[in-house]
């Protein structure tokens, strides 16, 4: 994910601080690319304030990794986990989601934004929510949001879905193998041409 508030950082921090922390058995990767490119660090610093003004020291389990990966290393990040996790406060498509679940990951998201697309209660865990004004915090981060609105994942929901994913062998739902077939079927590029073409032929 690119690192900003749009992306939910701070809730799942929030949520995996407050179940995990301290926990040997469990790990939380952040993968993440500067919001700035020029300023590399400012993902250590926004984190290290956030922990700070929540009272938390940082968790020794929690690793937030901010280097350019290549294809190949971003396939082996995805193989090495057990589960993907990203409380987003709006998508226009979500494509760590669909990567993840390509790669056969347990996901959990938002039920909310462009994602429900193709992520449902039956091949993903979606977290509820409500829709919030945006942050003036976010708006400072990024202009173009003042004024909107976007979704929040409850926390509290977030921290059980994370917790039911550790403890329960079949909480990630369908068979990942089922849920790929679905997906390279229906969202190929012949799929998604055909889907293009109907609908700009509707318009004429």
């Amino acid at each position: 994910m690119r690192w900003h508030l749009r992306k939910g950082w701070d809730v799942l921090i929030d949520a995996f601080s407050r179940e995990f922390a301290g926990d040997p058995h469990v790990r939380l990767i952040v993968k993440a690319r500067p919001f700035d490119p020029a300023d590399p660090e400012a993902p250590q610093r926004q984190l290290d304030r956030h922990l700070r003004r929540q009272g938390i020291i940082w968790p020794r389990n929690l690793v937030l990794q901010t280097d350019e990966l290549k294809q190949q290393e971003l396939v082996g990040l995805y193989k090495g986990a057990d589960a993907f996790v990203l409380p987003s406060r709006g998508e226009g498509w979500g494509r760590p989601f669909i990567e993840a679940m390509l790669a056969g990951l347990p996901v959990i998201g938002p039920r909310w934004g462009g994602n429900l697309d193709f992520m449902n209660d039956d091949n993903a865990i979606l977290l509820d929510g409500s829709i919030v004004p945006v942050s003036e915090e976010a708006a400072a981060e990024w202009p173009y949001f003042a004024g909107h609105r976007w979704f929040e994942s409850s926390r509290r929901d977030l921290q059980a879905k994370m917790r039911a994913l550790v403890t329960e062998r079949n909480a990630g739902g369908a068979d990942p193998r089922q849920i790929c077939e679905v997906l390279l079927r229906d969202y190929c590029d012949r799929e998604i041409g055909q889907r293009a073409i109907a609908h700009l032929s509707s318009l004429s």
